[in-house]
């Protein structure tokens, strides 16, 4: 008997838990609305400095202040891709970074191209 509580017990909250989360409750830490222009910039400013710690961009880079974010449509899929100019970049080819972020705030890619 007491395995067959056991097992009850322990379905009973497998199946509740979703339940106890609450409405609208996300462990990924995003939300799955649309962020503003201003949170765009937000995350792709924290990716910069991400790229800059684990050495994919010069440390230049770091200080750097985007200069501008619009929702850009490629294909089926829409994302803010957010402008940073570094004149003090090594590479004067390579002076313009563009960083793509989900509508939802994620950081999706980074690149010099903006395609």
């Amino acid at each position: 008997m007491r395995i067959v509580n056991a097992t009850l017990l322990g379905l009973s909250l497998i199946v509740s838990a979703p339940t106890l989360a609450g409405e609208g409750h996300d462990h990924s830490g995003h939300s799955h609305e649309p962020v503003s222009q201003e949170k765009a910039i937000e995350s792709a400013t924290a990716s910069v400095g991400k790229l800059v710690e684990k050495g994919k961009l010069d440390p230049s880079w770091k200080a750097v202040k985007a200069t501008g974010a619009e929702k850009k449509q490629f294909d089926k899929t829409v994302e803010w891709v957010v402008t940073f100019n570094n004149p003090a970049a090594p590479d004067k080819a390579k002076q313009n970074l563009y960083v793509f972020i989900s509508l939802t705030g994620s950081y999706n890619t980074a690149n010099f191209s903006g395609k």
